[in-house]
């Protein structure tokens, strides 16, 4: 809080933030840039490729997996690492 305090404007340059920190700071009324949003979302994989297909962004085949079992399975219909 103490350097947002003395500054316009927070830019980040990477996305190992806590979010949910960036989150309270806008809250609190300061400007981050990127938005405490768009670093959780970039946190996210699975829901930041969902975002570029959604967006109509090529992106590489992907599938959610929740257990080893389901990691297994999509493995073997795609064409890269699943996990």
């Amino acid at each position: 809080m103490h350097l947002a305090s003395q500054v316009d404007v927070v830019t980040l340059e990477n996305e190992f933030v806590d979010a949910g920190a960036l989150r309270t700071l806008e809250e609190c009324g300061y400007a981050l840039f990127p938005t405490a949003g768009s670093i959780a979302l970039v946190q996210d994989k699975l829901a930041q490729k969902q975002a570029l297909a959604a967006a109509g962004l090529a992106v590489a085949r992907f599938a959610p997996v929740a257990t080893p079992t389901r990691c297994a399975s999509a493995a073997g219909t795609s064409a890269g690492p699943c996990c």
